[in-house]
């Protein structure tokens, strides 16, 4: 329950109370998971590099930048049988 309530054990969109709901994932170009927020989670800033350059990577493809918008794109093209949410 501690690293819930320190953010360092987060998940996204989850509705517990003790989750800190800070983590933002995204897909990437091809459609893998990426980081596009890390909240609290300790992850390496070399690994947070990785995953913003891939996810950059989807922007520059689709001309936006990479913001909350995409994960909104993400979640909704779930409903429509697909994986990335394209603009």
């Amino acid at each position: 329950m501690l690293a819930f309530e320190a953010g360092v054990l987060d998940v996204p969109f989850a509705p517990a109370a003790c989750n800190a709901g800070k983590i933002l994932p995204v897909r990437d170009n091809t459609g893998a998971i990426r980081v596009l927020e890390a909240g609290a989670v300790p992850l390496p800033k070399d690994i947070l590099d990785l995953h913003h350059d891939y996810v950059a990577e989807r922007a520059r493809f689709e001309g936006r930048q990479p913001t909350f918008q995409m994960v909104v794109d993400d979640i909704s093209a779930v409903s429509h049988s697909k994986l990335i949410g394209r603009p």
